[in-house]
């Protein structure tokens, strides 16, 4: 049964007080879980505490409506606040304003200062306040912007406000609750202002016993409740509103949003524990869900799920990011974020937790729940050490439980995950890995979460552990138990970026595919990194994997969306929704449709289904029957059709908006910093403090350092009876090291992501006698995977001498003296507090390319609010902080190779890594993101460490200020999935080309508009072709100053210039702030 949340009625009003009971009976029966019910003035609230009293159903709110404000008593506040103390559970309502037909006969004036003064009253008890407006919306924006905003929510209750008004209310914590007065309102006003409200904002009330909802349908009928009056006269009594009326509330929103009545419930009740959630709600303390599965499906309170997850590291971005990516992801059609549960940020040293600024989970998950999506909380760890682990894994268990945050205490979590990949490293354990993997499964399942838990790649995971895919496809994925669902965890839209390797990308069309395949067969869950973000500091995940963890993911590192990945991913996952009841509820029928195509068919009854019709094939399109019916089906595309008619979606057309170039492309502002005052401080080779230690032989360099710095200094002496020129021999096991001989660079040598270790060999000349060899050691992050990956070590191993005649002196057992980490780190230059020390060097001239060396200066950054980058293009390695803030490592001269790269790269056929990759023989990276809440409006401060030597004058600082938008969309095209109805002809509709500016920008120029057979492509431009109408007075009239817009792609907008010709709406548009 649907579960519903009335958010405000009054069964305390005295025409029905005495049918209260009946009431409420009927409508619990009817899957209304509570009630909102909310006094009017002081003479009721007595009533509505004790029907509180009475019913645990009951969510009892005081206020006094505008329409009883001559009623009031002179202490009428204090009397209120009593309410509030006594009963914890309340909220304020209903108050409000009126200029309404019974309002204006009410002095305004009166209204204001009594409303004002319960508007208050909320805030600062931080309870919810239900709010009655009636044409004085204007009036009710200035009083919420001059006391709010409201975090704890306000309910504009009978919200009949114009769509354009929602979002600044939204922005102040407004909720937007719909009655059956809203059936009142003009269809085509109802529904732009409807679609208008968040997802997360949109709740559902019946204001019994007002509001009586008109039937839509001749077949249904309301419940009625007749009104209570003294006496016999039957005709003067009223029939009344029911609380059970909501469905026909609920039917009406999602018919007005285009949604299952179940989306819709489930959104709006959420949203309504969400609100109602407050400290001493009995919503808080009662509410819980129950999460199950079986073979075909999750299952949260009974219903089963498809879900569509994505992955948003809560350390790759600042807390102040957090809300605005969480937002963009459920934008793009997500049910889940997950998140892995990072144990190096929070246990940095044994039994020290920090779980602060871009560490506090818990801020994490509560954010992720206010926004109403769910949470799968990956906890891990991949570690060979049980009692650790166990320790670790209960700290985070118990402390989602301290904060309510698994489903069955109504928080977000519904999945949760021990270990990770362990599937991949068993083998290398023998007998020992498979006892881990069941101690594992063990120790998760004792905490009681009451959620399920899930191991991926691990084929042995005991029941009830779910077992789930990771990888680039996995449509072909079979669970280890026939009542396990099938899930993918780890989908990934592009690859990792690697210090000395190209960019890898991955085109939307096969990531698509992959998705549509993976449903097609029976897929129940997936996820995929949605914002990858960024390796802040020395974390970036592994050995030589870059600081941009972008990841080629829908949302870029700096949190703007990435077109058309993130758009065309969203119809997909519209568009698979829509497939919902019937992926859940049935298996497929399978049919072979030739060689590389088929049609997987899932039916309700013989006449009703869902069908995915497949070419996996990756060269030739074709033409397929289905059903009698002809479709055409590209090379490695799945056409999705949720009536078994019409093609509401396929993978490889991608009709939604393009950005036009990637995301280092933006219109930028840029401040450089070559007029800048630069400071420097050059570091002392080889041993610099007391703190040294001396060994005859070469340590291993991270159990030396105990990661306390990447540094690890090894100095020796070298003995030479005459001068003579020999050959230096250095291996080790990575990741890169500096070489002075006698205090001068000699030589620096590094390995690669997939294989750290190298050698440096090179001819030296020694002078007579003694000569110090100073070698730092350099590390960029710590092994991360692998089998026995703990005993995997960094730092020399082998340093040999070769003379001309071959004769071979092994030094590696001298006596070596070590120094852990630079000079510069002991004396804190990253920091703030030492930024004006004495002990920096000041000068005209600054000293460029020189090795090992401090700099530090000021910028004022560049006007705005969005996120800044710094280029770092023209330094060569090392480490870079603004406002003591490390924004992680740089190597700007460290170059992939020059071949293998292609800016085209074909999505048909099998994805790898390698396969899709640019910027080849250039820098991996030199953007590096400032977050701008980093950033003061004044001076800022910048430090660089840099290793090998640079040259910081050509260093700039950049804000994006605009960007450059298209869309190429075909009258063939499908018409966008929103807009598609069951039992309907999509035939009769038109494609549409959709243009949406990121950021709040606005479309402020239209650069090309074309109808007819427009050439070219976004990014590479387009040209008019031989058949052309000047469509762009029309484009420019329909989207400048837009944020978004829409144009219809037919002949019945633009005429037709010539009929025999297949035609297509091309536009590229600029928008900026």
């Amino acid at each position: 049964m649907i579960k519903l949340f009335d958010a405000h009625c009054h069964l305390q009003d005295p025409r029905i007080i005495n049918k209260a009971p009946s009431l409420i009976k009927t409508a619990l029966e009817n899957g209304i879980l509570h009630f909102a019910v909310n006094g009017v003035s002081e003479k009721d609230w007595h009533l509505v505490k004790e029907m509180s009293d009475n019913y645990p159903s009951i969510i009892p709110s005081f206020g006094i409506h505008p329409w009883f404000i001559m009623d009031k008593t002179s202490n009428w506040l204090k009397l209120l606040r009593e309410f509030m103390d006594d009963t914890p559970c309340a909220a304020i309502g209903e108050i409000g304003l009126d200029k309404g037909s019974r309002g204006k006969m009410i002095d305004f004036t009166n209204q204001v200062e009594t409303f004002s003064l319960q508007l208050e009253l909320a805030k600062e008890l931080k309870r919810p306040a239900s709010v009655h407006c009636v044409r004085a919306f204007g009036d009710l924006l200035d009083i919420m912007k001059a006391i709010g905003p409201f975090p704890e929510g306000v309910i504009l209750h009978s919200y009949l406000g114009s769509a354009e008004m929602v979002p600044e209310f939204a922005k102040l914590g407004a909720y937007f609750s719909f009655s059956g007065f809203l059936m009142a309102m003009k269809e085509n006003k109802a529904k732009k202002m409807v679609k208008a409200v968040p997802f997360d904002r949109i709740l559902l009330e019946t204001d019994a016993p007002d509001a009586l909802p008109k039937i839509l349908n001749d077949s249904e009928s309301v419940f009625l409740v007749e009104e209570e009056k003294e006496g016999n006269d039957e005709e003067l009594k009223e029939m009344l509103n029911h609380p059970a009326n909501i469905q026909f509330v609920l039917a009406n929103v999602a018919r007005l949003l285009d949604m299952s009545k179940e989306e819709v419930a489930d959104v709006s009740y959420r949203n309504a524990v969400r609100i109602f959630s407050y400290e001493g709600s009995k919503v808080q303390k009662g509410f819980s869900m129950t999460v199950t599965y079986d073979s075909k499906a999750l299952i949260i309170d009974g219903r089963k799920r498809i879900l569509q997850s994505g992955s948003i590291h809560y350390p790759r971005a600042t807390p102040e990011m957090w809300p605005d990516i969480i937002g963009k992801a459920k934008e793009g059609g997500l049910d889940v974020i997950e998140t892995y549960v990072f144990w190096n940020y929070h246990e940095p040293v044994k039994g020290q937790y920090y779980f602060e600024g871009r560490f506090d989970l818990v801020k994490f998950v509560k954010t992720v729940h206010e926004a109403g999506l769910f949470v799968h909380l990956r906890i891990g760890p991949n570690g060979p050490y049980q009692v650790e682990m166990k320790r670790f894994l209960a700290k985070i268990v118990n402390l989602m439980k301290e904060e309510n945050l698994f489903a069955s205490q109504g928080g977000p979590i519904i999945l949760a995950q021990v270990e990770n990949e362990y599937g991949d490293v068993e083998w290398a354990y023998g007998i020992g890995g498979e006892l881990y993997v069941k101690w594992a499964a063990e120790t998760a399942l004792s905490f009681n979460t009451s959620v399920p838990w899930v191991m991926c790649k691990q084929s042995d995971a005991p029941d009830p552990i779910i077992n789930t895919c990771n990888g680039f496809y996995c449509d072909e994925f079979i669970p280890n138990s026939p009542s396990k669902p099938k899930m993918w965890t780890e989908n990934y839209p592009g690859w990792f970026l690697a210090f000395g390797y190209p960019v890898p990308y991955r085109p939307v069309e096969d990531l698509a595919f992959a998705v549509a395949r993976f449903f097609e067969k029976g897929g129940t869950f997936q996820n995929y990194y949605m914002f990858g973000g960024t390796n802040f500091g020395r974390t970036s995940g592994g050995p030589m994997i870059g600081t941009s963890y972008d990841y080629d993911a829908p949302i870029d590192e700096y949190g703007f969306i990435r077109h058309p990945k993130w758009s065309h991913l969203r119809d997909l996952h519209m568009a698979i929704k829509q497939c919902e009841e019937y992926l859940v509820n049935a298996d497929p029928t399978h049919q072979s449709l030739g060689t590389n195509l088929e049609a997987d068919v899932y039916y309700k009854t013989s006449s009703d289904c869902a069908a995915f019709l497949s070419n996996y094939g990756s060269t030739l399109d074709a033409n397929v029957t289905f059903n009698g019916k002809s479709y055409f089906l590209p090379a490695w595309s799945v056409s999705i059709l949720p009536d078994c008619k019409n093609v509401i979606f396929n993978t490889a057309k991608v009709v939604a908006q393009k950005s036009v170039g990637d995301a280092t492309t933006f219109d930028v502002s840029e401040f450089s910093l070559s007029n800048s005052r630069w400071s420097w401080y050059v570091e002392k080779v080889g041993v610099w403090s007391n703190e040294s230690f001396t060994e005859t032989s070469l340590v291993e360099q991270i159990n030396t350092t105990k990661d306390a710095s990447d540094f690890l200094w090894y100095t020796t002496r070298i003995e030479a009876e005459e001068k003579k020129d020999v050959f230096l021999l250095i291996q080790s096991l990575g990741h890169a090291a500096l070489v002075f001989l006698n205090k001068k660079v000699l030589a620096f040598g590094y390995g690669y992501h997939d294989d750290a270790i190298f050698s440096i060999s090179e001819k030296i000349s020694l002078e007579q006698g003694n000569n110090t060899l100073d070698i730092i050691s350099m590390m960029i992050d710590l092994q991360n995977y692998g089998p026995w990956f703990d005993t995997w070590g960094a730092g020399l191993y082998s340093v040999t001498l070769l003379d001309l005649k071959n004769a071979k002196q092994d030094i590696s057992s001298n006596e070596w003296t070590y120094q852990v980490g630079t000079e510069g780190e002991s004396l804190g230059l990253d920091k703030t507090d030492v930024a004006n020390s004495s002990i920096w060097t000041h000068g005209n001239e600054i000293p460029t390319n020189q090795s090992l060396i401090w700099y530090k200066s000021t910028f004022i950054a560049p006007e705005g609010k969005g996120p800044l980058s710094l280029n770092l293009g023209s330094m060569g390695k090392g480490e870079a902080w603004v406002n003591g803030q490390s924004i992680g490592r740089y190597w700007s001269t460290y170059l992939s190779p020059s071949t293998g790269c292609t800016d085209n790269c074909d999505y048909r056929g099998t994805y790898n890594a390698q396969k899709c990759q640019k910027k080849c023989g250039q820098p991996a990276q030199i953007l590096y993101h400032i977050p701008r809440t980093w950033v003061h409006p004044g001076e800022n401060l910048v430090v660089l460490h840099e290793e090998l030597g640079g040259d910081p004058s050509k260093i700039s600082v950049l804000t994006r200020t605009g960007q450059k938008v298209c869309g190429h969309v075909s009258e063939d095209d499908p018409i966008p999935v929103e807009l598609w109805k069951p039992n309907s002809d999509s035939s009769s509709q038109s494609p549409q080309l959709r243009l949406t500016c990121d950021q709040g920008w606005k479309i402020s120029s239209v650069g090309f508009a074309s109808f007819g057979n427009p050439k070219g492509d976004c990014g590479a431009g387009f040209t008019q072709g031989s058949c052309h109408i000047d469509v762009l007075s029309i484009v420019e009239q329909v989207c400048i100053g837009k944020q978004k817009c829409w144009v219809p792609v037919s002949t019945a907008s633009f005429g037709d210039p010539c009929p025999a010709v297949a035609k297509s709406l091309a536009i590229e548009a600029l928008c900026t702030a």
